[in-house]
């Protein structure tokens, strides 16, 4: 099987609670989503994709030395990622997921990270078994809505909030973020884009 593929890369996972670990990643074509703030839009607002198989996907993993293979977009989950997946727990890597959740979760991924969006809300089932999620906040208000998300994801380790990327200098939107924080605490935790800091991938 071939999929519609973005862009390869090695590097270290700049989210999360993987945060910093070298991982192998696969950023599938497409997205239907498509935010305006998306910092990733050519995966999907450019015709710049090829295709790679499922074993050239999964030998490049493997020679990547990465402990994880972080499969993401675009929207990953609107190609069917089962073969990849098992492909890849075959060859004892495991498969980590960044997605909306805007399918039906139809495949046994190591980890979920969820980042729900507002006007193209997850499944349920993504909701349910998402490991964490991550909140893309351009105002705080945002989370009166977040908040009902949050109450659904009952296997969430953490819940980030991270300030959309245009708006990551925003003082005042931090300063919110860090108020939320101190109000709320539990799983909620002041998210941040490590990659950009270190100005890769």
């Amino acid at each position: 099987m071939d999929y519609k593929i973005s862009e390869i890369f090695t590097s270290f996972q700049g989210e999360g609670l993987w945060m910093g670990i070298k991982s192998f990643f696969v950023r599938m074509y497409g997205c239907p989503v498509k935010c305006d703030f998306c910092d990733t839009k050519n995966s999907w607002a450019s015709n710049d994709s090829f295709l790679e198989s499922v074993e050239s996907l999964t030998q490049k993993a493997i020679a990547s030395g990465s402990e994880i293979t972080i499969i993401t977009g675009g929207e990953p989950c609107i190609q069917d990622l089962n073969p990849l997946v098992e492909s890849l727990k075959k060859a004892n890597i495991k498969s980590h997921i960044e997605t909306a959740g805007i399918c039906k979760k139809n495949c046994d991924f190591d980890w979920i990270t969820l980042s729900p969006k507002i006007n193209f809300p997850p499944d349920i089932s993504f909701l349910e078994s998402a490991n964490e999620l991550k909140f893309v906040i351009s105002d705080i208000s945002q989370m009166m809505i977040y908040s009902e998300f949050a109450l659904k994801a009952k296997n969430a380790k953490a819940i980030w909030l991270q300030p959309e990327s245009s708006k990551s200098n925003d003082n005042k939107l931090l300063q919110d973020i860090a108020s939320f924080i101190e109000v709320n605490g539990g799983i909620f935790r002041a998210g941040i884009q490590l990659h950009k800091i270190y100005s890769i991938k």
